[in-house]
């Protein structure tokens, strides 16, 4: 952890919505004890053996101070449950199982633990080295590094990222405030609060589905999908080849945007723009090598760079570095001048991206027909008016209907809950929206009908809903893996 400085921060590309999710979590209470409430600010724990507390930052889940262990003589950094010791039985548990994890992580570049235990008050804490050090992405900026330079010290933190993986330890949430580099120029992992170990425990935290964890400007595309099944070291090759992107570029690899659905979308289905083309001469870095010196005002990104970050940020996960030791080794191809073993995506795998992407963009466009069709029936029809009875054959016609309607419906989810099964399809978070819409537009129309059950043209509409449903259902079924 390290010491905010009081100077005014420089300038850094803002990355879309760069929205830390752990700082979604309840508020905080500025009177301290109450159950459900967390620590005030001003608030200073006391802990036998260390002095001179004074708060560095405030997480979602811990807040880190720095102190003075008396008996090492030494500056160390110290991490409470920020929700005091009224915090949940769960809560703890994700607190103590950062100290275990990063307990068993014994690495130059990984931020070490020192002590841990519970104040006479109950509150949890754990001891680590104090780290003085500037995010990553600022330390290069503001000693005015070269790409080779930035690229080799990227070298060791995915020496590091890798140590971790190997002993079964994803990060989860790497980002540039996460990796601290010390004024000799040392990067240093720090903050395991939402790492997950790759063989947990059903009745870990890190078990949870459905749960998005982590910084979105960040995450990978499984970690935006919630299925902790998918998530690997892969998913950390991710969130460091962002990081490079952005140090290098200054610039988001995606289009910027505040409604957090459009965020979500591209991360999951937009390609980033080419490191090249994103550069700025304003925030990206100009300097290279004596060896690859570049031209003032140019950009010093070449192709192959481009193909390196390119495939550490492949949607798919089979298509990344498979470890970060890999991704660290095509880096170090590349700083060597032999050959990389990236490559450039083919056309053929391309076309056949844009039209997956189309075939989404249409069933998002289906639901979204659907939706206008029912609110603008439900708006505009007339109220009070008188409504003719039903004939036997009508409501036969109609119950007919809706029978076949669930049993098409009934057997296309099948298909598709095999195949999501098998892992032959993934629903992306539009696709999921999608479907959504269509089956809360049916709830809507059957409850109005259960208001008035004898009009035809609310009948006529749900009928014609249900034909929608199957479509997109048929549609969402024959999507390509």
């Amino acid at each position: 952890m390290h010491e905010k400085d009081d100077e005014a921060e420089p300038a850094r590309p803002e990355p879309g919505l760069p929205l830390d999710l752990e700082q979604t979590l309840a508020g905080w209470s500025s009177d301290a004890g109450a159950a459900g409430e967390g620590l005030a600010a001003g608030y200073r724990p006391e802990i036998e053996g260390y002095t001179n507390l004074q708060e560095l930052h405030r997480g979602g889940q811990g807040i880190v101070f720095r102190g003075w262990q008396t008996s090492t003589r030494r500056s160390v950094a110290i991490k409470v449950l920020r929700e005091g010791p009224h915090a949940d039985p769960s809560t703890r548990k994700r607190f103590q199982r950062e100290v275990e994890i990063v307990a068993q992580l014994n690495h130059p570049h990984i931020v070490s633990i020192f002590d841990s235990g519970v104040t006479g008050t109950g509150l949890p804490y754990f001891v680590m080295e104090y780290v003085a050090g500037r995010e990553f992405d600022r330390f290069v900026h503001e000693r005015d590094l070269s790409v080779e330079d930035t690229l080799g010290m990227l070298r060791v933190v995915l020496d590091a990222a890798h140590y971790a993986h190997e002993r079964g330890v994803v990060h989860r949430d790497l980002k540039p405030s996460n990796i601290l580099v010390d004024e000799q120029g040392q990067p240093k992992l720090v903050d395991f609060g939402l790492a997950r170990t790759l063989v947990a425990s059903a009745d870990t935290f890190a078990s949870l589905t459905g749960q998005m964890l982590g910084t979105m400007a960040y995450m990978s595309p499984e970690q935006v999908r919630a299925d902790p099944d998918e998530i690997d070291r892969r998913t950390d090759v991710y969130s460091l080849g962002v990081i490079l992107y952005e140090t290098l570029t200054g610039a988001s690899p995606y289009p910027e945007s505040q409604r957090i659905v459009d965020i979500l979308h591209h991360i999951t289905e937009t390609s980033p723009q080419l490191p090249g083309r994103a550069w700025t001469s304003q925030n990206g870095l100009h300097r290279r090598s004596v060896r690859r010196r570049s031209v003032t005002g140019k950009c010093p990104i070449d192709s192959e760079l481009e193909t390196i970050l390119l495939k550490a940020m492949s949607k798919e996960r089979e298509r990344r570095y498979d470890s970060a030791q890999s991704f660290a080794a095509d880096i170090g191809r590349y700083l060597e001048g032999r050959p990389i073993e990236a490559r450039r995506d083919s056309g053929i795998y391309i076309l056949r991206k844009k039209l997956q992407r189309h075939r989404r963009s249409v069933l998002a466009g289906l639901a979204a027909a659907v939706v206008f069709t029912v609110a603008l029936f439900l708006v505009a029809r007339p109220g009070g008016s008188p409504v003719r009875q039903l004939t036997a054959e009508e409501i036969a016609r109609f119950e007919s209907a809706e029978a076949a309607y669930a049993k098409q419906r009934d057997e296309l989810r099948g298909v598709l809950d095999l195949r999501l099964a098998a892992g032959e399809v993934s629903l992306d978070p539009l696709t999921q929206q999608s479907l959504q819409i269509v089956e809360a537009a049916v709830r809507e129309l059957r409850a109005a009908l259960e208001k008035e059950p004898s009009n035809q043209a609310l009948r006529e509409l749900l009928l014609n809903t249900y034909e929608r449903e199957v479509d997109l259902l048929k549609r969402i079924s024959a999507l390509p893996g």
